[in-house]
């Protein structure tokens, strides 16, 4: 079976706003992988062996799209797996003497690394790489009509990855004794494993926990990769009853974890505890492609000629951009069809919210699926309306907040103000003195949610 590429882009690989650092399993639980802290919830059941880990193709390859393609013929398993270069800093300095980046419509593409093989056969122990031959501690097995393969042994001695293995919370050598029942296993490729170490304790937790932080995934098979979200889920929380719920949209390098995160001590999960909402953190296919939205953002307000700017796509995108934003909205539903699967969402009062690049993504949902989301909240940025009908904004269902030192447009933001009130929207801002780009939202959460109440239906 070959997995056959759904990407427009076969060519080149977009940079993910959450990359992946470590995947983890633990030998107590054969249902769920830990892709750093985030569940996934494999399709079939994994097999611990005494040294070991058995994984089905299908879990293995989703864990590892769209790195990683798999191709059988008959009892000939081949992997092929694209490295790339693992970086948030795409400075000049950061990348001296790396391969050189591509940004395309502002988005930043992966440099290939390396492309590397392997090879085995169903019942053989054997292994050849592009480093020789290997022997294997398990061989490949069909277990049914699932093909399980060794992917500690694959991924560290065909790939190149590092291995940690953790007993009790206490380091050992992975090969050194068999496995045990509380064994937690991780796979990585990065040296240090210090991001992946203060979950291994909670990952046990994790797993049934109801309340407060969930960290989860989707399969998402257009961009062909499995994707996270988190979602704050309140102890009042009812599943016999439809939930009140807001949607957080990150900026152009933030993830699910940003709004969070970015509040100390839990700030913004604590106003959502008071006031009884389900927050649900999304991230986006792809640094900068904002959710799908081709509204130009704010700042492009004297840059572009609206009058003779094509409106479905101002700022000339290519068409493997446009291909890219495409598949990033296509993602926003699939994300939320899942949550929605899971938790009991009350689409009577879904609301939005978005920084940044968030903020471009959350008007761009609002006006153009305006029976979807019931209030908005954009911060530190806006769209260039221009490009977008305003006037349908219904009446006291908007708030913006943005900061007098916001580096990226306080000035251009009084024009976007001075708009909405030349069309008469009834709509709500908050100044926040000295507040910055990305965090002058902080200071309003109370805020922020005292707005959405005013919004319940």
């Amino acid at each position: 079976m070959k997995h056959a590429t759904t990407l427009p882009l076969a060519e080149r690989r977009p940079l993910m706003n959450h990359e992946w650092q470590a995947i983890t399993f633990q030998t107590d639980d054969t249902a769920r992988i830990y892709l750093d802290q985030c569940i996934y919830e494999t399709i079939h059941p994994l097999r611990f062996t005494k040294q070991g880990v058995m994984i089905s193709e299908t879990d293995f390859y989703r864990i590892y799209a769209p790195d990683l393609n798999f191709s059988i013929d008959g009892s000939e398993i081949s992997l092929e797996f694209t490295d790339y270069i693992q970086y948030a800093d795409f400075s000049d300095r950061a990348l001296a003497g790396c391969p050189k980046r591509e940004i395309v419509g502002g988005v930043p593409y992966m440099p290939v690394t390396d492309i590397q093989e392997a090879v085995l056969k169903l019942g053989s122990s054997v292994m050849v790489t592009d480093r020789g031959k290997i022997d294997l501690e398990d061989a490949p097995y069909l277990e049914g009509e699932s093909l399980y393969l060794p992917v500690v042994e694959i991924m560290q001695y065909a790939f190149g990855a590092n291995v940690q293995r953790l007993h009790e919370g206490t380091e050992k050598t992975f090969w050194a004794r068999a496995l045990t029942e509380r064994d937690t296993i991780s796979i990585s490729f990065c040296r240090d494993f210090s991001l992946t170490k203060p979950y291994a304790n909670a990952l046990t937790r994790s797993r049934s926990k109801v309340y407060g932080d969930i960290y989860g995934t989707y399969w998402f098979p257009e961009g062909r990769r499995v994707m996270p979200y988190r979602v704050y889920v309140p102890y009042a929380y009812d599943s016999s009853k439809p939930q009140k719920a807001l949607v957080t949209f990150p900026g152009g390098l933030a993830n699910e974890n940003s709004y969070f995160d970015r509040v100390p001590g839990g700030g913004f999960q604590r106003e959502a505890e008071v006031h009884d909402y389900l927050v649900i953190g999304l991230t986006g296919y792809g640094v900068s492609t904002f959710f799908g939205s081709r509204i130009p953002i704010l700042q492009t307000l004297d840059g572009i000629d609206y009058e003779h700017a094509d409106p479905e796509n101002p700022e000339n995108w290519p068409q493997e951009t446009l291909d890219l934003r495409a598949i990033a909205e296509q993602g926003m539903w699939t994300a939320m069809k899942e949550i929605e699967r899971k938790w009991n969402v009350d689409k009577e009062n879904l609301f939005a919210m978005g920084n940044s690049a968030g903020s471009n993504s959350t008007m761009y949902f609002f006006l153009k699926y305006p029976e979807i989301f019931r209030a908005a909240v954009p911060t530190g940025g806006f769209i260039n309306y221009h490009f977008a009908d305003m006037s349908q904004i219904r009446p006291g269902t908007l708030l913006h907040i943005i900061g007098t030192e916001d580096e990226y447009g306080f000035d251009d933001m009084i024009k976007a103000y001075a708009e909405l009130d030349r069309l008469g929207i009834q709509y709500k801002k908050m100044i926040i003195g000295g507040g910055n780009h990305s965090l002058s939202w902080t200071f309003a959460v109370k805020d922020i949610f005292d707005f959405l109440d005013s919004n319940v239906r």
